[in-house]
């Protein structure tokens, strides 16, 4: 969970991925009782604002609220690409 910067408390989720620069994106399946959420991690420019989307929804901060509702739900979090290597 830690590595991929998912966190769960109750039925609150919390996104804060630590990925290697070099992967674009990464895609995980999470099961919140009978519901499935599908999630999308992409990297984004540095100088862009990380977003949380549900089923196309902005949310407002960098979580979802779990439900049960038996459905499947898409979730996409753009992360900005890490500046912890220098360039030439």
């Amino acid at each position: 969970e830690s590595f991929l910067g998912l966190q769960r408390e109750g039925n609150i989720l919390k996104f804060n991925p630590c990925v290697p620069e070099e992967w674009e994106s990464f895609k995980a399946h999470y099961r919140y009782e009978n519901t499935v959420y599908h999630i999308e991690v992409v990297q984004i420019p540095a100088g862009e604002k990380m977003t949380v989307t549900v089923d196309g929804v902005e949310k407002e901060e960098n979580m979802i609220t779990l439900i049960e509702d038996g459905a499947e739900h898409n979730v996409r979090v753009a992360i900005r690409v890490p500046t912890t290597k220098t360039r030439e």
